[in-house]
């Protein structure tokens, strides 16, 4: 693929290329691709037309702490476009936040708008996952790991 060409397709070892020119270490299995840092996991995958990127906040929360969770997340969401946060309570009973972002490619896409989207979305991910560490810093528990 043209870095800077509209190709109709695309297909999921571009986003390896793209974690690659970026020196970020990854995981593919199938069509999905699996990268993160120390407080987040992330997964790509392309569906139909549609690239795909869902993070994962490390730190999980007790139901107790739910009203202050939504009061956080309601924040975020209020003054920041993108991405938006949520969270669900998982069998676990804990609380878990997440939060994704897409991008519709049935226009047809280039390497460079790729590479940009994915850049940026992984960019946002850090910003929402490092203002969730400090809102909730008795939840860090792997910086002492």
């Amino acid at each position: 693929m043209n870095k800077l060409t509209i190709a109709p397709t695309w297909n999921i070892s571009t986003i390896e290329e793209i974690l690659t020119d970026e020196n970020l270490k990854f995981v593919r299995t199938d069509q999905c691709i699996t990268t993160g840092f120390i407080n987040q996991s992330i997964t790509i995958q392309k569906m139909e037309h549609m690239v795909y990127m869902g993070s994962a906040w490390r730190a999980t929360l007790a139901l107790d702490e739910a009203a202050q969770l939504l009061a956080v997340c309601n924040e975020w969401n209020k003054t920041t476009l993108l991405p938006c946060v949520s969270f669900h309570e998982e069998s676990d009973n804990l609380l878990h936040v997440t939060t994704q972002r897409s991008f519709d490619t049935s226009a047809g896409v280039s390497f460079n708008q790729l590479g940009a989207f994915t850049v940026s979305t992984i960019d946002s991910f850090v910003g929402v996952w490092n203002h969730f560490d400090s809102q909730f810093p008795h939840r860090v528990t792997w910086e002492n790991q």
